[in-house]
């Protein structure tokens, strides 16, 4: 199961209503394709001019200025995506955290 799918999934998250900007944001963050509309949007707001498809960063940081779309309800999913729907592989004792940081 992909971000896209856990996040609209209607017994998970249950959120149908990203914005264009915000659903190209978290496929982007895992490398997944995007439409034609998004690609525009991700180079507009990247300053990238090539998409590395199937490239997950290990690390993002988003700016983004208030009322910019509910951003910690995106770092919030992207949190529960790793917690709850990724396999991590843990060794016997390991404890996994997910932390959020804003500032």
């Amino acid at each position: 199961m992909n971000i896209i799918e856990f996040v609209e999934h209607p017994d998970l998250l249950n959120d149908e209503h990203l914005s264009p900007a915000q659903k190209m944001s978290l496929k982007a963050v895992y490398g997944l394709p995007l439409t034609d509309e998004e690609m525009r949007l991700f180079k507009k707001t990247t300053g990238l001019t090539e998409y590395p498809e199937g490239k997950e960063w290990s690390e993002v940081t988003f700016i983004l200025g208030r009322r910019s779309g509910k951003s910690s309800r995106i770092a919030s999913y992207i949190a529960l995506y790793e917690a709850c729907a990724r396999d991590h592989k843990f060794e016997v004792g390991q404890l996994g955290t997910v932390m959020i940081v804003f500032s």
